[in-house]
């Protein structure tokens, strides 16, 4: 019983995002100018498990986005994972030079937000390349930049016991 629950869950979040569900009031929705990427197959390059214990309510992993480390929160909520521009530049993406077309909910209100592609995604011994994100505009995303479903859906799994998390690369 417990594999049929894992794999279900595994299902869901493979599962692409339907347009109606793309648009709900909690998701980033598609302005008529811009267009989201595609989180259908970022490229896999892991077998790891990588686990991290709850801080202050949430979970948070140390990772490395295109070389530099960055510090994100898990976030089951979130479609994409989310940079703040500030993050974005350690990273070597250059907030001024995008467009932000796509218009996500956060929990300051609406804000507009940019799509780009991670080159590399590290979390532990899990790797994933091409990643699609967005990019809020400055000042748009207060706290910590988000590890989304569009990294969490490359996965084999997640769980929690208690206060620990645990990823499952493959």
């Amino acid at each position: 019983m417990k594999a049929v629950a894992v794999l279900l869950v595994s299902l869901v979040l493979l599962a692409p995002a339907t347009k109606a569900q793309q648009s709900s009031s909690t998701e980033p929705t598609q302005s008529t100018q811009g267009h989201l990427p595609s989180i259908d197959r970022p490229v896999y390059a892991s077998h790891d498990t990588v686990s991290t214990t709850r801080s202050n309510g949430h979970f948070f992993f140390d990772t490395e986005i295109n070389g530099v480390n960055l510090l994100l929160m898990f976030d089951t909520g979130a479609t994409w994972v989310s940079l703040r521009a500030e993050d974005a530049t350690k990273v070597g993406i250059n907030p001024a030079s995008l467009r932000y077309t796509v218009r996500v909910s956060t929990a300051n209100g609406i804000a507009a937000a940019a799509p780009v592609v991670l080159k590399e995604l590290k979390v532990g011994g899990i790797t994933r390349r091409n990643v699609p994100a967005i990019v809020a505009q400055p000042g748009a995303l207060a706290g910590t930049s988000v590890l989304g479903q569009s990294f969490m859906s490359t996965m084999a799994g997640f769980s929690t016991e208690g206060d620990k998390l645990t990823l499952r690369g493959d």
